[in-house]
């Protein structure tokens, strides 16, 4: 069985606080150590402030939800 995350979008991390998450880039996410600590189509990455945190992972436009582009092989807000 594979694990998902479904991505909630938000404004600031009292929007994401309940379910234990943190707002970037008007995503909630999740914090992680290594990859293994993300869903099944994430990637552990480290930011501009050293915070590590899971990313959703693409190959194209497609592979990402609603309002986001693949870019470098991760999900982005579009424009």
């Amino acid at each position: 069985m594979e694990c998902v995350r479904i991505p909630m979008l938000c404004t600031s991390n009292n929007d994401c606080n309940s379910h234990g998450l943190r707002c970037v880039n008007s995503v909630c996410v999740s914090n992680c150590e290594t990859d293994l600590d993300c869903a099944l189509n994430e990637k552990c990455i480290k930011n501009m402030q050293d915070l590590n945190y899971c990313m959703l992972t693409c190959r194209v436009d497609n592979d990402c939800f609603l309002g986001h582009i693949c870019l470098h092989n991760r999900c982005t807000s579009g424009c």
